[in-house]
C-alpha cells in the first residue's frame, strides 16, 4: 500500500463508484482524475492519448489545468518526458523539474526556473501496447515518497486501461480502411485493425493470383463471402464470370441440375436442354457456399470436376469441359463429417489445397468500433438520414458482448439502434437490444471481484511484467517498481513467483 496518502482502498472505492456510472467518456476521466487530485495531494494530473497515427499525443483529460493549458499539452512520440514514457513504456520520476532538460513544461502551467516541483509519469497499457500516459506533479519531496506515488499511479493506470483501450479505438481515424497491401491489391470491402484479420488478408493476397482451389472455413457471419469476393476481384479471372451458389438453399433433387445442367427429357418438366452453373462459368470462378450441406452423390460429381474439369449433364452422356476455379466455404467441422462418412474424404483433401480460416468477432474486438461506424454511415446514407453518433457507454456494451452471430449480428444490432434512436443524434444503451445489455450485466456479476482481489491482481501483473522486462533481475525490478528488494521478495513469495522462471 502507498503510505502517506488517504487509505488507498477508500480511494479505489470512490473510483469504482464512478466506474459503474454511465457518463460521457470525457466526464468519466475528469471525475476519476478529480478524485485522485482531491485525495492524494497530487497536482496537475494529465492523461495524454497517443493517436492512431502512433506519432502524436494530446491531453484528453486533466485535473488542475485550465482549458488553455490543457490545449497546449501536445507531444510527438518520444518528445519530452511524456513522449518518452509513451515510447518506452517505462515510468519516470523527475525529482526536480528545474534540473531536468527533457521536461518541456509544454502547458506553461509551472514556473520551471524557480520551481520546486517533482513530476511523475506512467504509461497506460493494454495488450502490451501503450495507449496513453498519466502524469502528475507534487511539491518537491524525497525519492521514497515519489516512488510510492509512482506505484499508486501505476495502479490507477491499470484501473483506467480497459475503458481507455475502448476509447482509443473510438478515435476519429478508427474507420480507416485497410490499404497497406500494395497498389495492385484491392481490399476496400475489409475494415480491420486486427492482426489476426491482417494475416487472413495476407493469405488472400498470396492465393488470389493463382487458380488454386480455396476452402474458406469459419463461423457464420465472419465474412466468408467477403473473402471469396476479394479472391475473385484480385485474381486473373476478375473479368470472367463469378457465380455464387448457396448449397444449403437448394433442395437435394435440384442441386445437381443447377450445378451441371440437364438434358431435354431428363425428368418431368425438362422441356429443353439447360446449362448448369459450371458450364455457364467456363473460364470464371464459382463460389460454393455452405458446402457441408452438399449430398454425397453431388460431392462425387464435384470431385470429378476438380480433378478432370469435366462432367455430364443430368440425363445426358455428352462430356462437358469446364475450366472453373472453385472457392468453397463452410461453417461445419468437415473432419468430423469425414469421420462420420457424411463428407467424402477425397473431396475434403482436394478442396483443402489452400484453407483460409476466418476470425470470430469476439477474437477481433478492436474491429467492432470501426465496423459500427461503417454500418452507421451506410445505413444512414441508404435511408437518407443524418449521420448519427454512438455514445461511449453504448460502445462499451458492444465491446463486452460475445457476438455469437459475428459481424452479421453486429450489423443487425446497429441497424436496429439507428431506427430506434429516431431523430436523436446519438445511439445510447437504451437503443440496444435488451438481451445484449442484460447479458453484459450478468457477465459483470459473474466476473465481479472484491476491491482487494482486484488490487492484488494488478500488483501481481505489475511485478510479472517487470520481471519479464528485466529477465528475472530482482534488483532492477525492485527499482522499476519503486520498492525495496526485500519487499519485492515478499510479494513474489505471496504470489508464487520465481525469478528463475523469467530468465531467458
Amino acid at each position: 500500500m502507498v503510505q502517506g496518502l488517504e487509505d488507498i482502498t477508500g480511494i479505489f472505492q470512490k473510483l469504482t463508484q464512478v466506474n459503474e456510472n454511465e457518463m460521457p467518456f470525457s466526464e468519466y476521466l475528469s471525475a476519476m482524475l478529480e478524485i485522485i487530485g482531491k485525495h492524494t495531494g497530487l497536482e496537475r494530473l494529465t492523461l495524454c492519448l497517443l493517436d492512431t497515427s502512433l506519432e502524436n499525443m494530446h491531453a484528453i483529460a486533466c485535473y488542475g489545468l485550465n482549458s488553455c493549458e490543457m490545449e497546449k499539452a501536445k507531444y510527438k512520440l518520444g518528445e519530452g518526458i511524456t513522449g518518452k514514457v509513451c515510447l518506452t513504456g517505462q515510468p519516470v520520476i523527475v525529482q526536480n523539474i528545474a534540473d531536468e532538460p527533457c521536461f518541456l513544461n509544454r502547458t506553461q502551467s509551472r514556473n520551471k526556473e524557480n520551481s520546486d516541483i517533482s513530476f511523475l509519469c506512467v504509461p497506460v497499457m493494454s495488450d502490451g501496447k501503450v495507449h496513453a500516459t498519466l502524469s502528475a506533479d507534487r511539491e518537491r519531496c524525497g525519492i521514497e515518497k515519489l516512488r510510492e506515488d509512482i506505484s499508486f499511479l501505476q495502479l490507477l493506470a491499470y484501473f483506467l486501461a480497459p475503458r481507455l483501450a475502448s476509447y482509443y479505438a473510438f478515435s476519429e481515424k478508427c474507420c480507416t480502411k485497410l490499404t497497406d497491401f500494395g497498389e495492385n491489391f484491392s481490399s476496400s470491402s475489409f475494415i480491420t485493425y486486427s492482426d489476426k484479420m491482417r494475416a487472413v488478408i495476407d493469405d488472400i493476397q498470396k492465393v488470389a493470383p493463382f487458380n488454386t482451389t480455396v476452402l474458406i472455413r469459419g463461423e457464420s457471419g465472419t465474412g466468408k463471402e467477403v473473402i471469396a469476393n476479394l479472391i475473385y476481384q484480385n485474381s486473373s479471372r476478375r473479368d470472367k464470370p463469378f457465380i455464387k451458389i448457396n448449397c444449403a438453399a437448394l433442395p437435394e433433387n435440384l442441386i445437381e441440375s443447377e450445378l451441371f445442367g440437364y438434358e431435354k427429357g431428363a425428368f418431368t418438366g425438362a422441356e429443353q436442354r439447360h446449362k448448369g452453373k459450371f458450364e455457364l462459368c467456363h473460364t470464371g470462378t464459382i463460389f460454393l457456399d455452405e458446402l457441408g450441406d452438399m449430398s454425397l452423390s453431388t460431392q462425387a460429381k464435384l470431385l470429378r470436376v476438380l480433378q478432370e474439369k469435366q462432367f455430364e449433364r443430368v440425363g445426358g452422356t455428352e462430356t462437358v469441359h469446364a475450366d472453373v476455379r472453385i472457392i468453397a466455404a463452410t461453417n461445419k467441422n468437415l473432419e468430423e463429417m469425414v469421420a462420420a462418412s457424411k463428407f467424402r474424404e477425397d473431396l475434403f483433401y482436394r478442396l483443402s489445397v489452400f484453407p483460409i480460416f476466418t476470425v470470430p468477432l469476439r477474437e477481433r474486438k478492436e474491429d467492432i468500433i470501426p465496423l459500427v461506424h461503417c454500418f452507421i454511415r451506410r445505413i444512414c446514407e441508404e435511408n437518407k438520414k443524418n449521420i448519427v453518433k454512438i455514445s461511449p457507454s453504448a460502445i462499451e456494451k458492444l465491446m463486452q458482448y460475445q457476438w455469437t452471430g459475428n459481424v452479421r449480428e453486429l450489423a443487425n444490432v446497429v441497424e436496429r439502434a439507428v431506427v430506434l434512436c429516431g431523430e436523436k443524434a446519438v445511439i445510447e444503451t437504451e437503443h440496444l437490444p435488451r438481451f445484449l445489455v442484460e447479458n453484459n450485466e450478468q457477465t459483470v456479476q459473474k466476473i465481479h471481484k472484491t476491491l482487494d482481489e482486484s488490487l492484488e491482481e494488478m500488483e501481481k501483473n505489475m511485478i510479472t511484467e517487470s520481471l519479464k522486462h528485466t529477465k528475472g533481475n530482482m534488483s532492477k525490478s525492485a527499482a522499476e517498481l519503486g520498492i525495496t528488494d526485500r519487499i519485492l521478495g515478499l510479494r513474489m513469495k505471496k504470489y508464487g513467483l520465481d525469478y528463475k522462471n523469467f530468465r531467458i
